[in-house]
């Protein structure tokens, strides 16, 4: 796969450490997007998450002043955005009937299948070190949703927790994409062309039954359109310039501010469970990000 050598691979600490704050950004996003789905249909808030989003992205776009991309980029951002539809809209189904904690824990399957699309797309080695913080951090899921799956599994927990890690598989792909993409698409407008394209994607679902948000969750869906977008440019940003299985355990770290969240704002008490889970995706996160992976195999 002759055609990938120009993609960026920046061995230095500055990609996890925007990765991780992509990622809390990315927690500030699910939480919100949990509050509302408590109050709204499924596809009007992915409606609204893409629409307040591209408000943000644009002015971002704008102020770089760069040229409108050609047919080739325009096709890859309608295909990026489709996929961010499915991952965006099968979370929000997943956190209005999980509690946060396991939906995000289902999600972050994510750094399996990005490992795993790394080494089919990108053709990277996947190293000893990014193999078993990966096999650590899905541990910390098992361990996560043991004591749920014995207490609580019945047929709507099947389809939302089916429903979260189709989330985190589609999330996977957009990252792969945006990395094998990095060397021809700013992240300005990989960032804009997903929110646009993404809200034109759901209008027609949307206008069939339309609805406004009520005034009190306005304010909702601006932090949730900035959390976006936010959370999307130092995402992109990370993973265009290093390996996939560098940063894919850092997506575990989100869990712990899934946590905290869902405790707070909506009265979710973690289990011992959950701890011990997250403490174990805690540390594939470190294992990963703390030294070079020494490759399994050479591409």
């Amino acid at each position: 796969m002759s055609n990938i050598a120009p993609i960026r691979n920046d061995h230095s600490a500055a990609p996890v450490a925007v990765a991780v704050l992509g990622v809390f950004a990315y927690a500030i996003l699910d939480a919100s997007l949990k509050g509302v789905s408590l109050a709204m249909p499924t596809v009007q808030v992915a409606f609204f998450r893409f629409m307040f989003g591209s408000v943000f992205a644009a002015l971002i776009f704008l102020r770089s002043r760069q040229p409108w991309p050609g047919s080739g980029p325009l096709a890859v951002s309608v295909v990026r955005a489709a996929i961010s539809t499915v991952s965006l809209t099968a979370f929000t189904y997943a956190v209005s009937i999980l509690p946060l904690a396991n939906a995000v824990v289902l999600t972050y399957s994510a750094p399996i299948f990005m490992a795993v699309f790394g080494r089919l797309f990108l053709a990277e080695p996947i190293g000893r070190r990014a193999v078993l913080a990966i096999a650590v951090g899905f541990v910390g899921i098992v361990v996560t949703l043991l004591d749920r799956l014995v207490m609580t599994w019945n047929t709507e927990f099947l389809l939302g927790s089916l429903a979260a890690v189709l989330s985190g598989a589609s999330y996977a792909f957009t990252m792969i994409l945006a990395r094998l993409r990095s060397s021809r698409d700013t992240v300005e407008f990989t960032v804009f062309g997903q929110n646009l394209f993404g809200a034109l994607l759901v209008l027609p679902l949307a206008a069939i039954d339309p609805q406004l948000p009520p005034r009190e969750l306005v304010g909702a869906f601006v932090v949730i359109g900035l959390s976006g977008v936010v959370a999307q440019f130092l995402v992109v940003w990370a993973w265009a310039r290093t390996a996939a299985t560098r940063l894919a355990p850092i997506e575990y770290t989100s869990i712990l501010w899934a946590g905290i969240f869902g405790f707070f704002f909506f009265h979710e008490r973690p289990t011992a469970m959950t701890f011990v889970g997250a403490l174990l995706i805690a540390a594939s996160g470190v294992l990963v990000a703390t030294r070079r992976s020494v490759p399994v195999e050479t591409a």
